[in-house]
Order: structure tokens, then sequence, then C-alpha cells
């Protein structure tokens, strides 16, 4: 990443190998600065994002944690986003930072019109997790000192692995602490409640259920 500074308005350029989880934070990062322009002392955020046409070829990693997500309704990724927000169970424009939420992430935007998953049956391969001190630009909370009153954010990642073929790379999930509280990230039952009807958890050796159905 770097910063064109001239007199012209600045030109925030974003460049993004797509190899990893990199490329997935790059354009949420180039979103974020372009979304914040006012905020920015003087002058207008152009926001240019360089990725290959196939956007963020990300290797899946290899592995079984025993856990199971499946998609079980319809979810649509916004215009010009590459993730859905699932927050109290429900599809949401935006996340509030008060409450724990998840993210569904895909390998490339959406176009104008939008985009649809509407399938998926997916093996939780890896979990990573880490303290952060801002969910959006995921600044480790092992970078910046803080006082025991600023909030803390536990971040958890489930790579989602699929036989078929897929956009879909991985869940991510927040666990807010605010006023000195800390614990541990969102566990499967928690998840559920933040994706609701949408996603499925389970394990693998529990049946492939909705958690919405209902005995006949």
């Amino acid at each position: 990443m770097r910063f064109l500074d001239t007199k012209a308005p600045l030109t925030l350029m974003v460049t993004a190998t797509p190899e990893d989880e990199a490329c997935c934070f790059t354009v949420r990062l180039a979103a974020w600065l372009a979304a914040r322009a006012d905020c920015l002392a003087g002058g207008v955020w152009v926001a240019v994002l360089l990725l290959g046409a196939g956007g963020c070829a990300v290797t899946i990693p290899s592995g079984d944690t025993g856990l199971r997500v499946s998609v079980t309704a319809p979810i649509r990724i916004p215009a010009g986003r590459a993730h859905a927000i699932f927050q109290r169970g429900r599809l949401a424009s935006a996340s509030s930072k008060l409450n724990p939420y998840c993210e569904l992430e895909v390998r490339t935007v959406s176009p104008a019109e939008g985009a649809r998953i509407d399938s998926g049956e997916f093996v939780v391969s890896r979990i990573n997790s880490r303290i952060l001190v801002d969910p959006t630009t995921r600044i480790s909370a092992v970078m910046m000192m803080s006082s025991c009153s600023d909030p803390l954010f536990q971040e958890s990642i489930w790579w989602l692995r699929s036989t078929a073929p897929s956009d879909v790379i991985y869940l991510r999930c927040i666990a807010p602490y605010y006023n000195c509280a800390f614990g541990p990230p969102l566990q499967p039952p928690q998840v559920q409640q933040q994706v609701g009807r949408y996603l499925a958890v389970r394990l693998a050796t529990e049946p492939n259920v909705s958690p919405n159905a209902h005995p006949q």
C-alpha cells in the first residue's frame, strides 16, 4: 500500500496479490477509507484497487475441525461488497460493534446488481483467532497498547472448504468486550445465533438439518 502525495485530490493506491487473506483485507480497507473521505482532513480520497481479474485466489487451508456449515437460506451480498453481514440472526447492511456479529466472505466483489449465495456445504478446515482493537481495520491488540477501559474484539475466522466449486472463503465472527471485560471468541452455538436461518452450524457427527426445520 502506498499514498500518493500530490496537490490534486489525494489518491490511495491499494495493491494486493491474490494469495491469501490479506487480499480480502485489502478490499475491505479500500472500501472503508473511501467511505470515510469526509472524515479525513482536506481534499477527496480516491481508492484505486489493483487486483487480478479473478478476484482473491485464496487457498482454503486443508484439515477438518469437526465442524460443518451449510447454507440454508438465500444470502444476498450487496453491490460493491465481498461479504454478507449477520447480526442477531438477520442479514444486516452494517454491523454494530456493540454486539457480536459475523461476516461471510467471498472471493469477488459483487457487481452493481449484487450477488446471491443459494446453497453450499462446507467443512470448517481451520479456525484462526486473534484479539483486535478495531474489527474494521483489523489492527491487532498486540500492536497497540490500550487501557482496560478500551474495547477489545475477539476475531475468529472459520475457513470453509467445499468439494464443489464455491465463491465462499470463510466465516468471520467478532465478539466485542467492553468496560474491562474479556472472554473467548464466539462458540458454535453463539455463531448460530448470529447467522440465524441463513447458515446451519453443526458437528460432523450430527445430521444435516436446517436450524429452522420443524418436525412434521
